[in-house]
């Protein structure tokens, strides 16, 4: 979001804002009676009064509030200096700005009196606001100090997108859970083993050759492990040349990604031939990078596969953002040094470091994708303080 698309959204009428303008005008006409030789006005001029003041200072909210985002990129001391040099810059130049606003406008009509006593005025004003406005909010911003929130930012700061999502694929793009889970079934009954759902699930996430071993030992059928994930490929394959069956949200958000020019990867235990039908499917380039579990060393839950799909953007792990729906997945993503976005579908993950959960995809574009991570990292931040 650009610094005047920013003004822009914040000048846009909300019912908050009608509220505020009824705040100022009896400010002001309580000011008028009591102060009538500071400030003279009607009630139809001080409603006027009103509206330019609500306008003018949230300009000036606003520019403070885009003063305190920037300048990075200097030294701690260097940057408190500058900003604080710039804040007293606009906070003293803001009180002349409402006073040739307002003799611009009104002349005569309408007396504010000098520099001081608007600025007496302007603070009333705020803390008024504040005051009110912390009275309507929900939860527990009724018991916060409306001196605390004078020069806040009342619009929500745009967070910073991601260098890049970094995508599991079964149980997070594709509910392709069951089709593995119907094809181990089929194998158990095919060569007279014993299978369980539990057992299933407990290969959720896991590299294809570890869940043919567990298979082994477990299904209790004489077949190598090779020869049991080459069976179960055969199977979803199959399955997924039928129909593929898309986790809600998923394809929305990732077409919301690249518009907003957010690369993508995708991380997968699943075999290139699994993924190749499913990526067929989607637009040419939807993933800059495609890890595959026939691709890397050691799997999941090992870094390797997320290291692997970061180093191939030429990105930071750290500055990644991975989206899964297994602790296995997570673990090895919060290894590698992502922070998760945890979609738990059919297994559950527990929480830890670096992971920030979310019901579903469904509904959630880049924006809030990153203010979920944002939110996470404010929180760890509160934490460590």
């Amino acid at each position: 979001m650009t610094a005047a698309h920013g003004l822009i959204v914040r000048l846009r009428a909300r019912p908050a804002d009608v509220i505020d303008v009824f705040v100022y005008v009896v400010v002001l006409n309580l000011a008028i009676e009591h102060v009538p030789a500071v400030i003279s006005e009607g009630f139809t001029m001080s409603l006027l009064t009103a509206v330019v003041l609500k306008l003018t200072l949230e300009v000036v909210i606003w520019l403070k509030g885009h003063v305190v985002r920037g300048p990075r990129g200097t030294s701690r001391w260097s940057m408190k200096l500058t900003l604080g040099a710039t804040l007293w810059v606009v906070a003293a130049g803001s009180k002349l700005v409402v006073l040739h606003v307002v003799d611009l406008l009104f002349g005569d009509a309408v007396s504010l009196g000098g520099f001081f006593s608007v600025t007496l005025l302007v603070v009333a004003l705020l803390i008024s606001r504040a005051a009110v406005r912390s009275l309507l909010d929900d939860g527990d911003a009724s018991d916060a100090d409306p001196l605390d929130r004078v020069w806040q930012v009342t619009s929500p700061v745009p967070p910073s997108l991601p260098a890049a999502v970094l995508w599991d694929m079964d149980g997070t793009l594709v509910d392709t859970e069951p089709y593995w889970i119907a094809t181990e079934f089929a194998m158990a009954e095919k060569y007279g083993g014993t299978w369980s759902e539990e057992h299933a699930l407990n290969l959720v996430g896991n590299a294809l050759l570890e869940s043919g071993d567990y298979i082994r030992a477990h299904m209790g059928i004489d077949r190598t492990s090779q020869q049991i994930v080459d069976e179960l490929l055969d199977g979803v394959v199959a399955r997924v040349e039928v129909e593929v069956p898309w986790r809600p949200g998923a394809r929305e958000l990732l077409t919301d990604l690249h518009g907003q020019g957010v690369p993508c990867a995708l991380v997968t235990m699943s075999w290139q031939r699994f993924v190749d039908p499913i990526l067929a499917q989607l637009p040419v380039g939807a993933f800059a990078s495609v890890v595959t579990g026939d691709r890397v060393e050691r799997g999941k839950p090992h870094p390797e596969p997320y290291l692997t799909a970061a180093a191939e953007l030429g990105l930071d792990p750290a500055a990644c953002l991975a989206i899964e729906d297994s602790n296995t997945g997570a673990t090895s993503a919060v290894a590698a040094g992502c922070t998760v976005v945890c979609v738990p579908n059919h297994v559950p993950i527990l929480e830890g470091e670096r992971r920030v959960f979310a019901g579903t995809l469904d509904g959630l574009d880049t924006a809030g994708l990153a203010r979920l991570a944002s939110g996470h990292a404010r929180g760890v931040e509160a934490a460590n303080t």
